[in-house]
């Protein structure tokens, strides 16, 4: 297994360029990996003889004499513990040539990740050991590097290597200087969070999304000033700081400024991008007294304004947030569990023609959650969570687990379920949905022609080459796919016809108002028209009365699901079987 350099090593090509051509010896020992050498300069291997290859990775008592390894460890511990630099005017040192004299200085550095770097510098002094003032000199010349070098090392280890922008340990250390001031006054924090970013990774690739980034970052970047110190502090997230008060109007302007900024085209490799972001905003004093309360408070209100259907898009702190957002913290540990704590279970909602009610053409399952501390947990609630966390894949694996155990179960007895509908979050599409569906159904020996994916129309996606290639390989697995809520998202007669899709199921709002609403007819009349021109399935949700039956029933082919026909159930509720 190949040894590689800590992070905080190799993000610093430059350093690391100059310790290679230095006249002098250098190593370097990680003390948290048992002093194994990670740094063994040019000149190391000419004075010893050996190849950087054969050094990085051991330590001393892979390459020295046992004793001679013992003194070296000893002085090593010394150096990192005490916390000081030491300088061996001659020692003896074992090499592949024999034995040299060497003058070696060791000095602690302590990075600001908190890794613990031994430093070592050393000169084969054999032949000019008598010239004591020109090594006293060089000695000086060097301290004075390592000096200059640690420092520039400790900058770099401050700043983002992706954006140029301070990193996250670098604001969170400007955050505590700031709060620790003898007169603090008032200041202001906003966090920026861009928009389905893990999306333009998964579909374009990681080098993709961070030239984005980059571009983000200098357009940031220009906006520093007086007022504004800009951060990454994760993936897609950002941190600007403003020397304000919360209530300035200011805060606001900045806002608005920072919204325009994302929504500049962005023009890569032939493709157009406006990126969109949501912002917290959380002040000091008045809505958080510690660094890490100002960015837990303003995640929240990042949060609220991504999710809570806000105009603006950004929001300030409110402690109601903080209720809210234990209870959501509660769920979150509570659905990580849920599976393994069998508190998970389906029920099923049968599907039948709209001609002929008698005929069911198929089920769609539900996930229902039963928490012992929270209780009945409805989806609408607990699936955005499980999207936040990314615990939805483990949920869609689940379901379909369990739908085709149901589905051989009830083969056994002779009850054959053509179709059975599972709901698929967007942010599966790329994350393998097709690989680990087609493992279930070979599993359980299921026909993927029988199952089909319901995805939700308004879920967030991508450009049009990311879904389409996503339904190929969900198509090519032999599934069935259907959009859910049609009608109510992305730009449905843009994509319609491009879709490699089997079904459309018209959003539940249609139907409420039919037949009486002229508008709900005339759409659901255009849908069944655009459905049944491509060659699509036609499904109609939220059935809840008689006369919408009878209604719909004039829509040849046409299939309907609700409570007017049929409540969702358990499977033993609806099909019987004997013990």
């Amino acid at each position: 297994m190949a040894f590689q350099l800590p992070p905080s090593l190799l993000d610093q090509s430059v350093l690391l360029d100059v310790i290679e051509h230095l006249p002098a010896g250098v190593f370097a020992k990680d003390q948290d990996d048992e002093f194994r050498f990670v740094i063994w300069n040019r000149e190391m291997e000419a004075i010893f003889a050996t190849p950087r290859e054969a050094m990085l990775g051991k330590n001393d008592y892979d390459f020295f004499p046992e004793n001679e390894a013992d003194y070296y460890r000893e002085t090593d511990v010394s150096v990192m513990n005490g916390g000081v630099v030491i300088d061996i005017p001659n020692e003896t040192v074992t090499t592949q040539r024999g034995e040299i004299v060497a003058h070696t200085i060791k000095v602690p550095v302590v990075l600001n990740d908190g890794r613990r770097i031994l430093l070592g510098i050393l000169e084969d002094i054999t032949e000019s050991l008598e010239n004591k003032r020109q090594i006293a000199a060089y000695q000086s010349h060097l301290e004075a590097l390592v000096e200059q070098r640690t420092k520039a090392l400790r900058q770099l280890a401050s700043t983002d290597t992706l954006t140029g922008l301070s990193n996250r340990a670098h604001f969170f250390a400007i955050l505590e200087e700031r709060i620790s001031a003898e007169n603090p006054g008032a200041f202001s924090l906003i966090y920026l969070d861009l928009d389905r970013f893990k999306l333009v990774n998964d579909t374009y690739g990681h080098d993709f999304g961070d030239r984005i980034l980059q571009i983000i970052g200098e357009r940031l970047r220009g906006k520093s000033g007086e007022l504004i110190h800009v951060a990454r502090i994760g993936g897609d997230e950002f941190a600007i700081l403003l020397n304000v008060h919360v209530g300035s109007p200011r805060v606001d302007e900045t806002c608005g400024d920072l919204v325009r900024l994302l929504n500049e085209r962005i023009e890569l490799d032939g493709r157009v991008f406006h990126v969109e972001g949501a912002m917290g905003i959380c002040g000091f004093p008045d809505d958080a007294s510690t660094p890490r309360q100002m960015l837990q408070h303003a995640d929240m209100a990042m949060y609220h304004a991504k999710h809570g259907h806000q105009p603006r898009r950004w929001f300030r702190f409110l402690q109601d947030l903080h209720l809210k957002s234990s209870r959501e913290l509660e769920i979150e540990q509570g659905l990580l569990q849920s599976i393994a704590n069998s508190e998970l279970s389906l029920e099923y909602q049968p599907q039948f023609l709209a001609a002929d009610p008698a005929q069911m053409t198929g089920l769609e399952a539900l996930v229902r959650w039963k928490s012992p501390l929270l209780g009945n947990v409805s989806p609408a609630v607990f699936i955005p969570v499980a999207e936040m966390i990314g615990f939805v894949a483990n949920i869609t694996d689940f379901v379909l687990d369990t739908v085709c155990a149901d589905m051989k179960r009830l083969d056994a007895h002779g009850i054959h379920l053509p179709r059975v509908s599972i709901n698929m979050s967007a942010t599966e599409l790329d994350a393998g949905a097709a690989e680990r569906a087609s493992e279930c159904l070979r599993r359980h020996g299921i026909s993927p022609a029988r199952i089909t994916l319901e995805i939700t129309e308004n879920a967030p996606v991508v450009g049009k080459s990311g879904i389409f290639s996503a339904f190929d390989r969900l198509r090519q697995a032999g599934l069935r796919i259907s959009i859910d809520d049609f009608g109510t998202g992305y730009s449905s007669l843009a994509y319609i016809s491009d879709l490699n899709i089997d079904e459309v199921k018209i959003d539940r709002s249609f139907v409420s108002g039919y037949p009486e609403s002229a508008k709900s007819e005339s759409i659901i009349r255009a849908i069944v028209g655009i459905g049944k021109a491509f060659g699509y399935e036609i499904v109609a949700e939220g059935v809840e009365n008689e006369d919408q039956l009878r209604e719909l029933a004039g829509f040849e082919g046409l299939t309907v699901q609700g409570y007017f026909t049929a409540r969702p159930a358990p499977l033993a509720r609806l099909f019987p079987l004997p013990a």
